[in-house]
């Protein structure tokens, strides 16, 4: 009699079946209705929600380095400011530190929640691909051997046979099953075509839902095998000979789960203003709902992210016509407040940068991201623009290497001029304002042999006591941190 079936490779295509065939036909993932319906094949939810996940995370990492390009334009304008001392340009580069320092400052501040908000629809993100990897393919079976057993009557048509009944086992999605990563050809997800920021709606697993799929296995044999059999007539899944005396059959019955998948809008487009849900709980570790955690997604989505553009950036018009940009160059100028014509407001900004368009760019703009300069670092020579510089590690030491080496200059032109007793009392009052207070006073001597050989020099012409050239102490910069103190208050 022929094999009339073999019950474990049934049992497994069957299984395989179950889990990897989708009732319709998958779209590209390219709307809302064809993703959610691709995402009806167990596989194709896994890589969805995976896809998704990566969508957001490089969302959080871009968002990250754009903070941290915030930071660095702002020391590269504070360089640019050092290089320009003593210039008329240095005044306009003292405002755009100011500027791009409160605008980094700001984004910063902000970048905490704005994070968090992405970094919780992550999580969830995730756990439902932990969901769908591990649960969605319990369908894909392996056979145990069953034992012997009294077969109901219903299945068992002729007496004095012997049946067995055997339910598989269930194992978890496995990498053999289905890659996740892989995203080419029909029904699957498209990566390419999953994008968190445009999607209105998303396909969900509802553990609550998701059950194994159960499979019956009933196995009947009678008499002896015989390789003449055929199919009885009524009994399709019985093989037959000498009159029913010699019968084997198995039969499959499988009991499909339930749609575990559910479509979950994430907020109504048709709204003016579309807005989230609030999530009863708020501990997305403590969330059980689709709705919770369709809310923490659509937060995520929907939260503005901060302004990281940079003040260099933006056009000289846009810099005067703003309150912050006319409040710190009416400091920068001496004024107590911004005036309160408009008009003169917006001219004193435009003024400190150049004037127009074209002086702004160049002097400031280009100066900051083409202006090469070489620094001597711990006795290490580098070279490289200011913006480059801005984002090595070293960038501090940089910029107190710039502030040293003005003021070497300073106190070389302060020697120098002996004509003019008016002029040095300026420059002597510039070169002061680099060095604190107690080097200031240890270069205080009046006496050749009492001025201090290692932090001092001394002025045979002019009989002082004067700091040694490059000998500052880098915590006292530019004025810049000082105005943005001001305008914190």
């Amino acid at each position: 009699m022929p094999a009339a079936s073999n019950p474990p490779n049934i049992a497994l295509i069957l299984g395989l079946a179950a889990a990897c065939i989708t009732s319709a036909h998958a779209g590209s993932g390219k709307v809302d209705d064809a993703a959610a319906a691709a995402a009806k094949n167990v596989c194709d939810i896994a890589r969805y929600l995976a896809f998704a996940e990566t969508d957001l995370s490089n969302k959080i990492s871009n968002y990250r380095s754009s903070v941290e390009q915030l930071k660095a334009m702002a020391l590269a304008t504070q360089m640019l400011a050092e290089k320009l001392r003593g210039s008329p340009a240095f005044k306009g580069a003292q405002l755009l530190t100011v500027l791009a320092t409160l605008r980094a400052r700001r984004a910063e501040e902000a970048a905490q929640t704005r994070v968090s908000q992405l970094t919780a629809a992550s999580r969830v993100l995730n756990r439902q691909v932990g969901i769908a990897q591990g649960y969605g393919a319990t369908a894909i079976s392996t056979i145990q051997q069953g034992t012997a057993t009294s077969i109901a009557s219903a299945a068992t048509p002729f007496s004095s046979g012997v049946g067995h009944t055997q339910t598989p086992t269930m194992e978890p999605l496995q990498g053999r099953h289905c890659n996740i990563n892989d995203d080419n050809g029909d029904p699957k997800v498209k990566k390419t075509d999953v994008k968190l920021a445009s999607t209105k709606t998303i396909p969900l697993v509802d553990d609550g839902k998701l059950k194994p799929t159960q499979l019956l296995v009933t196995a009947y044999a009678k008499g002896s095998p015989n390789p003449t059999a055929s199919p009885h007539t009524v009994h399709k899944w019985l093989a037959t000979h000498s009159s029913d005396n010699n019968l084997l059959g198995a039969t499959l019955s499988v009991q499909t789960a339930p749609d575990y998948v559910e479509k979950q809008e994430l907020y109504d487009e048709t709204r003016p203003t579309p807005q989230c849900a609030a999530p009863q709980e708020t501990d997305i570790n403590k969330q059980t709902t689709l709705t919770d955690a369709a809310a923490t997604i659509c937060a995520a989505i929907l939260s503005p992210d901060p302004d990281t553009t940079s003040v260099l950036d933006q056009s000289l018009d846009t810099i005067t016509t703003t309150s912050e940009a006319q409040t710190v160059a009416a400091l920068i100028l001496g004024q107590t407040k911004k005036p309160t014509d408009e008009g003169q407001a917006t001219k004193q900004v435009k003024d400190l940068l150049g004037g127009s368009e074209a002086n702004y760019q160049t002097t400031y703009v280009k100066a900051v991201k083409t202006t090469q300069i070489t620094v001597d670092i711990n006795g290490v020579k580098t070279t490289d623009t200011l913006l480059k510089l801005a984002e090595k590690t070293e960038s501090a030491d940089v910029l107190a290497f710039l502030i040293g080496q003005n003021k070497g200059i300073q106190e070389k032109a302060s020697v120098d001029n002996t004509e003019s007793p008016k002029k040095e009392e300026n420059v002597e009052k510039t070169t002061n304002k680099g060095v604190d207070d107690k080097t200031g006073a240890e270069c205080a001597a009046t006496e050749a042999d009492k001025c201090d050989k290692e932090k001092c020099t001394w002025n045979k012409e002019k009989s002082e006591c004067k700091v040694k050239e490059g000998a500052v102490i880098i915590s006292s910069v530019i004025k810049a941190p000082l105005l943005l103190a001001f305008l914190l208050l």
